[in-house]
Parts: structure tokens; C-alpha cells; sequence
């Protein structure tokens, strides 16, 4: 299994939060696996924060809607004044309901939704939201994610794209107060200074 080789690379031995966004097996399937090997301190299936020692992964309310992959959990985190948002597979509509109940939302990293599928990523959200960066989970597939539509959109705001169908994993740490990325290869490509202008 790719994620537990990636967990086990890496010397992962404890899980804060293990979250399941939806229950599509792309996003669960693996969790039974996952706790039977690692220390996992908490599972998370239903919206609600989730606090670390340093910070708090906030949960977003998307609305309430009968599609499964818009019932997926929205989160946000600010870490040291970087902010993220992660869309897990959540439509255009759950991403326009989401700017209207969160008009100040803005953020730094775009987990970009539902693999880059074109049902995602309106040119309207990424006006509000003004990332800087997008990241992409995506591998080799039969509907042709990421979409070329999706990554003209991406491209029109400038946003930095980084997928995991072209580069491998791709690791985010921070270090002396700034955000760093790097490839499977551990090619640094990004980073983000931590203090905001």
C-alpha cells in the first residue's frame, strides 16, 4: 500500500488525527490498515476541529448536500501565518456555498479539489480565496484528472502547481519560520515565509 510505504519511509510510528474525509475508498479504504500498524490517537469521520499542540486544524461547514463527494470534511489550518485549505472532493458548489459563508476566507495552499476534476475549481473561488500555491493528488487515471480546464484556471491566478502524478509525494515542513516543499526526490521547489505582509 502506497501510504503506509510513505508513512513507513518516513519513520511515522504515531497519528495525531486520521481523517476520513467521505467514504470513497480513495479517502478510507485504507484506515483499518493504518490503525492495526500505527499509534492512532484519534479518527475523524464527522466535522469538528482538530487541535495539535501548537495549532488548530479548523473544520469548515460546506453546507448540506445529497452528493457524497460534497458531504466530504473541508478543513483549514493557519500555522505560523501560513493558511491552508483542504477541499478533499467537494464540487464548485460546495466551494462558492463555502466563500458565501466565509467571505474573508483566504488562503496561502490549495489542496485542490477532487484530484483536479473539472466539477471543482471555479475562476470565481480562486479570485476569493487568492492562493499562492496548489497542490494536486493525483495519480495515473481513466478520467482524466487533472483537468486541462482546471489547470488553465489555476494558471490564469498564477498559483504554483504541484501534483503528484508528475513529481511523487510531496513533503511539507517547516523550517526557521517558513514553509518547504519538496519532491519524492527531495527536490525543494517552494517555499513560503511564514510572517505575512
Amino acid at each position: 500500500d502506497t501510504v503506509i510505504a510513505t508513512l513507513n519511509y518516513y519513520g511515522v510510528t504515531k497519528i495525531t488525527a486520521l481523517i476520513l474525509s467521505h467514504e470513497d475508498a480513495d479517502h478510507s479504504a485504507n484506515s483499518n490498515s493504518i490503525q492495526e500498524q500505527y499509534q492512532v490517537n484519534k479518527v475523524v469521520s464527522i466535522g469538528e476541529d482538530i487541535r495539535f499542540s501548537s495549532t488548530v486544524l479548523r473544520y469548515l461547514d460546506g453546507g448540506e448536500f445529497k452528493n457524497e463527494n460534497d458531504q466530504s470534511l473541508i478543513y483549514y489550518l493557519d500555522h505560523q501565518n501560513v493558511r491552508f485549505l483542504f477541499l478533499a472532493d467537494v464540487s464548485q458548489a460546495v466551494e462558492l456555498q463555502l466563500i458565501k459563508r466565509y467571505p474573508n476566507l483566504k488562503v496561502d495552499v490549495l489542496k485542490v479539489a477532487h484530484h483536479g476534476s473539472s466539477t471543482s475549481t471555479s475562476l470565481h473561488f480562486l479570485h476569493q480565496i487568492q492562493a499562492r500555491i496548489a497542490l494536486i493528488s493525483v495519480g495515473q487515471n481513466s478520467y482524466g484528472h487533472p483537468s486541462n480546464q482546471v489547470l488553465a484556471a489555476l494558471n490564469a491566478y498564477q498559483l504554483k502547481i504541484l501534483s503528484t502524478q508528475t513529481l511523487g509525494d510531496i513533503r511539507m515542513r517547516f523550517i526557521f519560520n517558513g514553509l518547504w516543499m519538496s519532491d519524492s526526490m527531495g527536490q525543494h521547489y517552494f517555499s513560503l515565509s511564514s510572517s505575512k505582509e
